[in-house]
């Protein structure tokens, strides 16, 4: 082991923030029409799960390394028969542990919603692709909308009974073109119910699926107006959400958006499931528990920009078995049915090469067609572009208050001179002297405009409006050239 990787070993067993990633069970009980899913041959695959004592078995001896644990990854995992034993042990196993999974909501009964509260699940992702009924069930094959719409405002409402402040939730939406228009007013439901997050990804085309019509990389145009509309709104609402970047090549199309009230007539239609039974008690997490919204990646050893973290920061296992870095990687690392430590995996040369090839930004075969790489998937969430909008917007709002404010004053201040312009001294003079013996700070910038328009580079209003001052004021001098000729 190099020194590099003895570092590694070392801020594991210090910090344990690795990401374990894995599904417990190879079923879902959907069909949705981009989902592998969607497929006959993969549904009738045979079942594959990991029961509790396994899982002990498996993953126990790495568990004091991991920071967090995805118990989610293509699947949907409340089918699985021991998904709350799993919960109640890997909660009991460590105090401060990020336990997050992806759902379709169809199995969110009442039992199962106050177990993830009274087991400690911090991140609880919703997946919605429709905030109307007939766009949801079209998509979302096999959900009913009004099923999972109550089940997640009983979520929402058991959440805030408890007083706890987990699971944070999210809304997990694939955007395609046919419901590109429903994508902002599915920031008003996550206001509604609370949500953390907002989680906006591009339909990927798979072996499975591909529609060219449907993928946004085809309507750059549209997106990119979209997406500008989603993070202004979500600056408005107070809502945090995660998108892809704006395609490079695409100007803005625009095209008439639905006001939110306009597509949420099913959402407001449905009520809160009211089976949820007793109010749960809330896990405790110690004072100094950061969670998953907050906590860094493990950064690279060697502090350098690397091509993808992933392979220093997570481990994943796919179809119960094989040992991948990240969900979309090609080339399996290990597997859990030769007996291989997950640890000893991942300390070991497959990932180490992989490690040193992401340092090098030189990205193996098994990282072709990465949909991150390929702008499908947000990387980072919109925080900062929040901060920035919100930032500029205040601004903005304090030099219009503050124009305002001075423009009102000059106003005055020039209808206060109009009876002097009878006197045949240019009115700039005159403004300029009192300017002077007064120090009428605010009729300054008023001045500037009506002596020199042409060097402020206003906008075409601005210029018109300077033009009427000008002809105003000159025709107050002819007029008192007149009178003083006479």
């Amino acid at each position: 082991m190099n020194t590099g990787e003895q570092e590694l070993v070392e801020r594991l067993q210090r910090q344990g923030r690795l990401t374990l990633r894995l599904d417990i069970i190879n079923k879902c009980n959907l069909q949705c029409v981009m989902c592998h899913y969607s497929d006959e041959g993969v549904r009738r695959l045979p079942l594959r799960r990991l029961r509790t004592e396994q899982f002990r078995q498996q993953f126990g001896l790495i568990i004091p390394h991991v920071g967090e644990v995805v118990l989610s990854c293509h699947d949907e995992p409340l089918m699985a028969e021991d998904f709350n034993d799993i919960l109640a042990y890997l909660s009991g196993l460590k105090q401060d542990l990020d336990l997050s999974i992806c759902t379709n909501a169809t199995l969110l009964k009442p039992a199962i919603r106050r177990t993830l509260i009274e087991h400690g699940l911090t991140f609880l992702m919703f997946s919605i692709d429709g905030v109307m009924r007939e766009t949801f069930e079209r998509i979302r094959v096999g959900a009913r909308f009004d099923q999972v719409i109550a089940n997640i405002k009983a979520m929402a409402e058991l959440k805030r009974a408890s007083g706890s402040v987990y699971p944070a939730m999210a809304l997990n939406f694939v955007m395609m073109r046919s419901n590109l228009n429903e994508t902002v007013a599915l920031l008003d439901i996550a206001a509604d119910i609370g949500a953390d997050l907002v989680d906006y990804r591009h339909v990927t085309p798979s072996e499975y699926w591909s529609d060219p019509d449907e993928m946004l990389e085809n309507h750059r145009g549209a997106f990119n107006y979209y997406r500008r509309k989603l993070v202004e709104r979500a600056a408005r609402l107070g809502v945090k959400i995660v998108i892809p970047d704006a395609f490079d090549a695409g100007e803005e199309q625009p095209e008439d958006i639905p006001p939110p009230e306009a597509l949420l007539g099913d959402y407001r239609s449905v009520a809160p499931d009211s089976s949820s039974g007793p109010t749960p008690r809330p896990k405790g997490f110690s004072s100094a528990f950061v969670s998953r919204a907050g906590r860094e990646h493990l950064a690279p050893v060697a502090g350098d920009p690397v091509y993808c973290e992933r392979p220093f920061s997570e481990i994943t296992i796919r179809r119960q078995d094989e040992i991948l870095p990240c969900p979309f990687h090609k080339t399996v690392l290990g597997r859990l049915s030769e007996s291989e430590s997950l640890l000893e995996v991942f300390l070991g040369e497959r990932f180490a090469k992989l490690r040193r090839q992401m340092v090098a930004h030189r990205p193996p075969p098994g990282c072709a067609g990465c949909p991150i790489k390929q702008n499908l998937l947000p990387t980072r969430n919109s925080d900062e572009i929040i901060r920035q909008l919100r930032e500029q917007v205040g601004q903005l709002q304090g030099n219009l208050a503050r124009t305002r404010s001075e423009l009102d004053q000059s106003l005055a201040e020039l209808e206060r001179l109009r009876p002097l312009t009878h006197i045949a001294e240019p009115l700039g003079v005159h403004l300029r002297a009192l300017l002077e013996s007064r120090s009428w700070k605010s009729v300054r910038p008023l001045l500037s405009l009506l002596l020199s328009p042409q060097d402020l580079g206003a906008s075409p209003e601005a210029l018109k409006q300077i033009t009427e001052w000008v002809c105003e004021y000159e025709a107050w001098r002819e007029r008192d050239d007149g009178t003083n000729s006479g």
